[in-house]
């Protein structure tokens, strides 16, 4: 069986596993209400860029007034990249893994998808929630399969220079919760709807504070 927890060594240190657990515990519930919620705000960011880019010219502001949207805009949307965003903390498992070892991980860690890789970390499938659901019903039958028998191929993927808004449609368009991100076929990453979520609040709360700057 393969297990890799990618760029996670310091959460086994002594002392901090309990509040890691506590951690994860009480950004469950959050976390859920957030992702009910990443379908109509993926599509919202997608809607701000399409605004900014439309008809500047007829817009009624001065030159450093128009330059500085266009900045913000391309500083925060139009530029960022996959590995701008990317949780870097991922959890990969083998073709090999017991699948109920799989379902344990997938709920201990409250993801609803892991990236399955050799052992280079090149990724090879997912094993999301919809591939497990069947055992609801065929559970005696599959008991002893691994990852293998229920994975998803070919994966949807991005690479780690890839444009954030292209994963926003990506994301809001497909039934798909979070993708890899790769580096020359490895897993360096995943970005899931609350990631993008995240990043809608950030670029919500430095707003304010670049208008009132340029204001000055």
């Amino acid at each position: 069986m393969l297990l890799h927890v990618h760029h996670l060594e310091s959460w086994g240190a002594p002392g901090r596993t309990g509040r890691n657990r506590r951690y994860l515990r009480e950004s469950r519930t959050s976390c859920k209400a957030l992702t009910c919620l990443a379908p109509m705000l993926c599509g919202l960011i997608i809607e701000f860029v399409k605004l900014a880019m439309k008809n500047m010219d007829g817009l009624k502001l001065s030159p450093r007034a128009t330059s500085g949207h266009m900045d913000r805009c391309e500083r925060s949307l139009m530029t960022l990249q996959a590995k701008d965003v990317m949780t870097k903390q991922v959890i990969c498992i083998g073709r090999d893994t017991p699948i109920f070892e799989a379902l344990k991980l997938m709920a201990n860690h409250n993801v609803t998808g892991i990236p399955v890789v050799e052992d280079n970390m090149n990724l090879i499938g997912i094993l999301s929630e919809q591939d497990v659901l069947r055992l609801f019903h065929t559970m005696d039958d599959e008991k002893d399969r691994t990852v293998n028998d229920f994975m998803t191929q070919p994966v949807v993927h991005f690479a780690e220079n890839e444009r954030l808004l292209d994963i926003c449609y990506c994301l809001r368009d497909n039934s798909i919760r979070r993708v890899p991100v790769t580096s020359n076929g490895k897993v360096v990453g995943v970005i899931s709807r609350s990631d993008i979520i995240r990043c809608i609040l950030q670029q919500a709360e430095q707003r304010p504070a670049q208008t009132a700057r340029e204001s000055a």
